[in-house]
């Protein structure tokens, strides 16, 4: 199996730099072929995709709800499946999916990986993007742009609730039609 590792280096807190080693041995131990690139900028993986995962059997993001959507966006219209390995703060989708979260659980995501068939799923899009587990607008996509600016400054669950928080102080409704 050849695998293609995205990892977001900043997501859940910046520990994710430290999944590399177990990756690295789990692959080793399994004589799986692996390449681990790690991402430098919001965005970027997609292109990171599109441009490297010709070949492989299996491409996942490692990182959150984010890095998912990005490696999802930049598989897009391939045969490809995405692997998860989810150490972000939320990781909404894959607790929808019932992958374990966390450092900790890293050995029993890659088993999934290595040992379950792929799953399909709906891959709804929005002008060009496809999303996986929610779209949203208003009150909601509003905490999220703005969690993004607070997260320059404050990492993990409190740049979350902080948005939120400012976000019950500051919503405007807007008229939707």
């Amino acid at each position: 199996m050849k695998l293609l590792f995205i990892v977001n280096p900043i997501a859940g807190k910046g520990n994710t730099r430290d999944a590399i080693p177990y990756i690295e041995k789990f692959c080793t131990e399994h004589g799986f072929e692996c390449t681990i690139i790690q991402t430098t900028k919001p965005g970027e993986a997609p292109q990171l995709v599109r441009d490297n995962c010709a070949g492989y059997s299996v491409v996942i993001a490692v990182g959150g709800d984010g890095t998912v959507l990005e490696v999802t966006n930049g598989l897009k219209g391939t045969d490809i499946p995405l692997g998860i390995i989810p150490l972000g703060s939320g990781n909404d989708f894959a607790r929808a999916v019932s992958i374990p979260i966390g450092l900790k659980n890293i050995e029993q995501s890659l088993q999934i990986i290595a040992s379950k068939p792929a799953r399909l799923i709906d891959l709804p899009s929005f002008n060009g993007h496809v999303f996986l587990n929610i779209a949203s607008i208003g009150f909601d996509a509003e905490i999220i742009r703005d969690l993004h600016r607070i997260k320059r400054f404050i990492k993990g669950k409190t740049a979350y609730l902080l948005s939120v928080f400012v976000k019950f102080l500051t919503y405007k409704p807007k008229e939707v039609e």
